[in-house]
């Protein structure tokens, strides 16, 4: 993948960030604790690794994915600390996706805090926001430097580099140019477009940015608690209901429990049941009543705003495929078996059961 094998190996290859850079080497080198915050694919993570080979120091990453509880990251950072690097000089220790610790184990960002007071190496911590006000203790810890986000002549310029070392094709540069638009500032998500759409997925483009579109409704849904501004941001806007109704099938029950539940699948019922008549009668005035109980209203069950929120799609019409795949060879056999024997499909279903040598 494009994204790895231009992952940058030195500081030069950092897009974008030239003061940022040089405050965070000089934080590294005064063991200054620091927290690098942005958008994702910024750079952040690469950064620490580039100004690391630079320095040839040893970067000992801990990534929340990693870690089932604070006693895992208090045994590898005791161990870091205590053993001596015999090809590096020094150690950064890299705190990788903050917000991933958070919904954890509660005593996560306290054993954060630890290290950063006590580690005698440089402490580094990327997150995209770290003024939550679970991470206020650990702030006034650090030193803080957000990172820009990538431009677009920055970002148009690297992927034309890219696309000459790779031999991409690419006419009066309107590919490219529609991939640093629609990557709204993200390298790695830039490089993963430029490499899904050389190879002939022309369509990924457009699915990548209806994805980024529907994931900022469902933060507006279940994290505003500002209702007259969802309703203005929302009523005149172009929304794939059908898609959004999938989305919130899935993780209305993993954000809301007790009465907001209750609350919030009444709403995305009632949206489901208007968009069943907007089918059945073609009457597409109801489209104003599925919108308002998919998004106004399963916004307004909620008692408070929901943090660290990780959107998934709703599998039920992958599973549907699936099982209909699975029963396409079955199908076709009792095509042909009913006129035959004279049954009706449910009655042939039915018997097939005792026909297993067919």
């Amino acid at each position: 993948m494009l994204q790895d094998k231009y992952k940058p190996k030195n500081t030069s290859e950092i897009i974008g960030q030239g003061e940022n850079l040089r405050v965070l080497r000089q934080n590294i080198v005064n063991k200054i604790p620091t927290i690098i915050y942005g958008k994702y694919g910024i750079g952040k993570t690469s950064s620490v690794y580039a100004i690391a080979g630079e320095m040839k120091a040893e970067v000992i990453e801990i990534n929340a994915s990693d870690f089932g509880d604070k006693e895992s990251v208090k045994r590898l950072i005791g161990n870091a600390m205590n053993q001596r690097s015999l090809f590096f000089n020094g150690k950064i220790i890299l705190i990788d996706e903050l917000e991933g610790f958070s919904g954890k184990d509660r005593g996560f960002v306290g054993e954060i805090v630890n290290i950063v007071e006590k580690s005698d190496f440089a402490v580094v911590i990327t997150c995209s926001d770290p003024y939550d006000r679970k991470f206020s203790n650990l702030r006034k810890k650090c030193k803080l430097i957000e990172f820009n986000e990538i431009n677009y002549s920055d970002m148009y310029n690297h992927l034309k580099s890219v696309a000459i070392k790779e031999n991409i094709e690419d006419k009066d540069d309107k590919l490219i140019r529609a991939i640093a638009r629609s990557s709204r500032g993200d390298l790695r998500a830039a490089l993963i477009d430029l490499f899904t759409v050389s190879n002939g997925n022309l369509d990924s483009l457009g699915k990548r940015e209806n994805e980024e579109e529907l994931a900022y409704y469902l933060n507006l849904i279940f994290k505003s608690n500002d209702y007259s501004l969802i309703h203005k941001i929302t009523d005149n806007a172009v929304i794939d209901l059908d898609e959004l109704l999938l989305y919130l099938e899935e993780n209305i029950p993993k954000v809301y429990s007790g009465d907001e539940l209750a609350l919030g699948m009444e709403a995305l019922s009632k949206a489901d049941l208007f968009k069943h008549r907007i089918m059945k009668r073609q009457y597409y005035r109801y489209l104003v009543y599925q919108k308002f109980f998919s998004i106004h209203k399963v916004a307004e069950s909620k008692n408070c705003k929901k943090e660290n929120l990780k959107f998934d799609r709703n599998q039920r019409i992958l599973k549907m495929w699936i099982a209909n795949n699975k029963n396409v060879a079955l199908n076709e056999k009792i095509e042909e078996l009913k006129p035959i024997l004279k049954m009706s499909s449910a009655k042939m279903k039915k018997e097939m059961n005792y026909m297993k040598f067919l």
